[in-house]
């Protein structure tokens, strides 16, 4: 039997926290910076589907090349929906992250 104390934990969950571009780390090798590692998907609903691909830097690469946009500014990479690829035309100012979430924002420097 749980005590009370176990039971009151188990019903917390973790707060969602809200990150700003500036809060993001520096620029990679390929020119862009990741703003969100565990990001919550449901609050990007600007961008443009572009496809279920199989690795992050397939994603990546459509976003640097700007595929099917007229110029692409960041991207967002779902591995735990079947590899989704959002690409973004307008830049994202700030990424709500959701602990149990894996999804990848990042932008270009």
């Amino acid at each position: 039997m749980n005590s009370p104390s176990n039971s009151l934990f188990n019903t917390i969950k973790p707060a969602a926290i809200e990150r700003t571009s500036k809060d993001a780390g520096g620029c990679d090798e390929s020119g862009f910076k990741t703003l969100a590692t565990a990001a919550d998907s449901s609050l990007l609903t600007k961008g443009k589907f572009a496809g279920y691909l199989t690795y992050r830097s397939s994603c990546q690469q459509l976003c640097d090349k700007s595929y099917g946009l007229i110029k692409c500014t960041a991207y967002m990479y779902e591995p735990n929906n079947r590899g989704k690829c959002t690409i973004f035309q307008e830049p994202i100012e700030s990424v709500t992250e959701n602990p149990g979430s894996n999804v990848i924002v990042s932008t270009k420097c």
